[in-house]
């Protein structure tokens, strides 16, 4: 009986210790588990994170060519205008110049019609000195 006892005593021991070893398996799987649905929920947070911000930029980049696309627009019309005001200011400088000739002709002429006045009155008192 002895043998027997001692029998059930080991096997005791040896469920025991089988049980220790199964409970430290037990708590080593769950923790890893843990550390894997932590990693795996950071995971999708920055997946999640990273498609708000891929979204925030595609959002930045449509607004931003639409911009461009509008002040390459106003430019274009900027330029036509530039244009526009440049033959003006030609055809403007076209008539001045016009102008300054015409006002040179004039004072020439004038100057030339007060030289003869001045002439004819120079030769009229001429006369009159005569008679």
């Amino acid at each position: 009986m002895l043998k027997l006892d001692n029998l059930g005593n080991k096997l005791v021991y040896i469920l025991g210790a089988l049980c220790v070893v199964l409970l430290v398996i037990t708590f080593s799987s769950c923790s890893n588990a843990s550390r894997q649905k932590a990693a795996r929920e950071k995971e999708i947070f920055n997946k999640l994170e990273a498609e708000e911000k891929l979204s925030k930029v595609s959002q930045d980049k449509v607004s931003m060519q639409e911009k461009i696309a509008a002040l390459t627009k106003e430019s274009e019309a900027l330029a036509g205008d530039l244009g526009k005001t440049k033959n003006l200011l030609e055809q403007e400088k076209m008539i001045s110049q016009s102008i300054k000739e015409e006002l040179n002709k004039v004072t020439k002429e004038k100057e030339s019609l007060e030289r003869q006045l001045e002439e004819a009155l120079a030769g009229n008192k001429a006369n009159k000195l005569k008679k």
